[in-house]
Formats: C-alpha cells, structure tokens, sequence
C-alpha cells in the first residue's frame, strides 16, 4: 500500500456514446479521506471507487471527480411491460387497502 503525496491526474475517454473525463487530486494527509464527485447515473460507481482508492494508498486527501457528456445516451426510448405495471398497482392499492395506508 503506498503513501498518499501531493499529485494531480485527469484521464479522458471519447467515444461513441460521449465523452468521460475523470480528474483525481490529492494531498497529503494523515488519514485517509475520499470525496467522490459523480454523475447522477454513475452514482452507484461510488462505493467501488472509494474501496479502488483505499486500496492502493494508506493515507491521504483525495478528490475524485468524474464527469460525463453523453448526448447518445440522452436520447434513449425506456419501454415498460404495461401488464406488469397494472399487477404492481394493484398490488400496491391492496396494501394501502389492507393496512389502511393514507394517500394517493
């Protein structure tokens, strides 16, 4: 496990589907601490990150920071079962029935 020192990185990827740009800053500290800046979609990442960078150094500040330009992505149709969707509200009115839940 290495020791954190005072260091800078930025890695870009273009693609297809858009552009990532990752930016990692450090300093050093006597603990370890990570603040991780995401995506709202990439939010998930964030545990993996953080155990990423615990893993290889001992100590220090970082400041992750990731951000994603992804017009390709944008433009995506969601298609839904409509089936399945009625069976979940009715499941759920049954609750609301069952154990007198209020609202809507």
């Amino acid at each position: 496990m290495l020791m954190s020192m005072t260091g800078y990185g930025r890695a870009e990827r273009h693609g297809t589907e858009g552009h990532c740009t990752v930016e990692v800053r450090s300093v050093n500290h006597r603990y370890c601490e990570i603040a991780v800046r995401l995506p709202r979609g990439l939010i998930p990442l964030e545990t993996r990150i953080r155990e990423q960078v615990r893993h290889r150094f001992a100590r220090g500040r970082f400041d992750v920071t990731v951000s994603l330009d992804a017009p390709a992505l944008l433009g995506q149709v969601v298609h839904y079962n409509r089936g399945l969707v009625t069976q979940y509200l009715r499941t759920l009115e049954a609750l609301q029935t069952d154990f007198r839940l209020p609202g809507t």
